[in-house]
């Protein structure tokens, strides 16, 4: 470093890092197919997290996250990874995967086709689900400030997330 340069503060580093969403959508019901993973009984909302040193956490209208992620990525060529928590009884069956195509939603049945089955043993049909989805879009977007483009962003004008965690 040349004499005179400075280091950003970790705080202002921290506040320059994009924010890395993590995504959970339950479903009352859940279908694999021939590459297909189909959410029936979806509820309208997302909720999402992300980890230090932001911890952030909300829900977003399931549309609207839809359309900011059509409008903004291209899952083919991120490729988030996703687990499918499934309840059946009084067992949790785990299936990892790798979704290839931006879901569709018809009512409050969510389906991705082209999906990459990594782990587990995915259910014909199954009870209650929660799906956990990857960082997906262009990290960049969840970025303060606002989502000037009026799409998706989780912590909208404001910034309630505080400073920055120290560890």
């Amino acid at each position: 470093m040349a004499c005179g340069d400075s280091v950003p503060s970790e705080s202002a580093q921290d506040e320059e890092q994009p924010v890395e969403l993590l995504f959970v959508q339950d479903a009352k019901s859940v279908e694999f197919g021939e590459g297909t993973l189909t959410l029936r009984g979806v509820k309208p909302t997302t909720l999402y997290f992300s980890d230090r040193p932001h911890r952030i956490a909300g829900h977003v209208a399931l549309d609207s996250l839809l359309a900011t992620l059509e409008a903004e990525s291209d899952l083919a060529e991120v490729n988030p990874n996703a687990t499918l928590v499934n309840l059946e009884g009084d067992q949790l069956q785990d299936v990892v995967m790798v979704l290839r195509e931006a879901p569709r939603l018809e009512g409050d049945t969510l389906t991705f086709g082209n999906i990459e089955i990594l782990a587990g043993d995915p259910p014909a049909v199954g009870g209650a689900s929660a799906l956990f989805v990857d960082s997906v879009g262009n990290p960049a977007q969840w970025r303060r400030p606002a989502n000037p483009r009026g799409r998706f962003d989780p912590r909208g004008p404001a910034d309630p997330r505080g400073p920055a965690d120290p560890r």
